[in-house]
């Protein structure tokens, strides 16, 4: 369930970054929002939209739990209400460029931005290996017997058949798994006990390249300490456009 956030006609986010420059885009929304441009003109938010300096983003409905929330290219997840003053350097980081690609996944419609449902099981990237893999990251803070099945993800489809099926005993330590080769996987995870099925987004690496890709993932996926759900689930989706493009475009950092 949405968490409540009081938001009043009027509430606004004013973006600041420098004159000219495109700040970020819109990732996830409910409810009905304007931006405003410095030079008047007034279009409609919607998800994967460019923010730019200077534009007001400006809630044009009176429901309590109607919100936007905003990637700058900086790395930083920004929701709103409450009003806030957003600041970024100019895209021209790498972090930045992986940002503005994930941007046309969001546009072109592959990734949802809605990754709430089911239990929560983590998505990730994990290390390739000829003896298994290790899903130990996916099952953190969990814990009993799950079934697992794989399903390849391809040319942004999710495969109808499972690759690997198998069973895994979630107790803090190493969750052994079938191997599989490099690429992307839905993962869907079912448990012994009512509510705990779920799914999970891993893509598995080859060991050579998994520290640079762990690190842009992580940064995708970070938000700041007692961030809400939906500011969790939009960086949740940035990261799973990140892996839909490591899939893709193997050499992207």
């Amino acid at each position: 369930m949405r968490a409540a956030v009081i938001a009043l006609i009027g509430v606004v986010c004013l973006v600041s970054v420098q004159a000219g420059r495109d700040a970020g885009f819109v990732v996830d929304i409910t409810g009905a929002w304007n931006i405003a441009a410095p030079d008047g003109s007034v279009r409609q938010a919607k998800r994967s939209e460019i923010v730019r300096d200077g534009d007001v983003l400006r809630q044009a409905d009176n429901d309590p739990l109607s919100y936007v929330v905003v990637a700058l290219y900086s790395g930083v997840k920004q929701k709103c209400p409450p009003s806030n003053r957003i600041s970024a350097p100019a895209a021209t980081s790498p972090l930045a460029r992986i940002l503005q690609q994930i941007r046309q996944r969001f546009e072109e419609g592959f990734v949802s931005a809605s990754v709430r449902g089911g239990r929560r099981f983590n998505d990730g990237i994990v290390r390739a290996d000829v003896a298994g893999i290790d899903l130990s990251e996916v099952f953190s803070g969990t814990e009993g017997t799950y079934q697992v099945e794989a399903y390849p993800v391809r040319a942004r489809t999710i495969a109808p058949t499972a690759v690997a099926r198998g069973r895994i005993r979630a107790e803090g330590g190493p969750a052994g798994f079938l191997p599989l080769k490099a690429g992307l996987y839905q993962l869907a995870i079912t448990g012994t006990t009512a509510g705990s099925a779920g799914v999970a987004w891993v893509y598995v690496i080859d060991p050579d390249r998994y520290a640079a890709a762990r690190k842009t993932f992580d940064e995708l996926a970070r938000v700041e300490p007692g961030a809400d759900d939906e500011t969790r689930s939009a960086a949740r989706s940035l990261a799973r456009g990140y892996l839909t493009l490591l899939n893709d475009e193997p050499t992207a950092r």
